[in-house]
C-alpha cells in the first residue's frame, strides 16, 4: 500500500486576513456631555472651525479659509495649536484624553 504524503504548509489554504463582520452593539449609544447634535460624540473644535456653515461638509470655500479658521482656535495667540485648544471638551472635566 503506497504511503500518502502529509500536507505541507504550502498545501494548506492561507488564513483569512479579513476579520469576520461584527454585529453592532445593541441599545442606544452612550451619551457624552457636550456631544454633537445627537449627544453621542463630541464635535472636534477643528471641524467646527473649518465647517463655518455647519452643514457637515467642508467645501472648497471653507478649505480656502482654513488657515484663518484654524488660527481662531489659538486661544493664547502663541502661533501653535495645543491639545487643550483642539481637543473636544467633555463637560466640566476638561479636554478629552488623547
Amino acid at each position: 500500500m503506497p504511503i500518502k504524503p502529509t500536507a505541507t504548509p504550502a498545501d494548506r489554504p492561507a488564513p483569512s486576513l479579513v476579520a469576520p463582520p461584527v454585529a453592532p452593539p445593541s441599545g442606544p449609544p452612550p451619551v457624552i456631555p457636550n456631544g454633537g447634535p445627537d449627544h453621542t460624540l463630541p464635535v472636534s473644535p477643528i471641524i467646527n472651525a473649518l465647517d463655518t456653515n455647519h452643514d457637515g461638509i467642508i467645501d472648497a470655500c471653507e478649505l480656502a479659509h482654513a488657515v484663518e479658521a484654524l488660527k481662531s482656535l489659538d486661544k493664547n495667540h502663541d502661533g501653535k495649536l495645543t491639545p487643550d485648544e483642539y481637543r473636544p471638551q467633555l463637560g466640566r472635566g476638561g479636554p478629552a484624553a488623547p
